[in-house]
């Protein structure tokens, strides 16, 4: 075998092993962003698990909904404003359509930051 023959099949094995790598690194890259959307959903329901004893507490002490989700800030129900893993206001309703009626509905838009749309997460829906 000539000199010029084994660096073309050096070069070659280079670029398979090369290619499998990226393609190893692309699936765990879309794995582990599978796993941070799972986390975030987490992180979401758990928030509005808080705001809605937040909201509960709040309709105790002053019988009606509280205008909106900064009020509870005002207020000192919360020490800031309620932001989704997205960056985004929850969205509240008050009082509940779809939970117990000293409560509200909460809802985050999820990642497309899109109210309406099927990545929606609801307070009201078991996760």
């Amino acid at each position: 075998m000539t000199r010029r023959a084994i660096v073309v099949i050096v070069i070659a094995a280079v670029i398979v092993v090369g290619g499998a790598g990226v393609t190893l690194l692309a699936l765990v890259g879309a794995r582990a962003g599978e796993r941070l959307e799972i986390a975030r959903a987490h992180a979401a329901r758990q928030a509005m698990k808080n705001l809605r004893a937040a909201i509960a507490n709040y309709r105790a002490d002053h019988v009606e909904c509280p205008r909106d989700l900064h009020a509870l800030v005002e207020a000192r129900y919360l020490t800031r404003d309620a932001l989704d893993p997205w960056g985004e206001p929850y969205v509240m309703i008050c009082p509940a359509t779809h939970a117990e009626l000293d409560a509200a509905d909460l809802l985050s838009k999820g990642p497309d930051r899109v109210q309406g749309t099927a990545d929606d997460l609801h307070s009201w829906d078991a996760p």
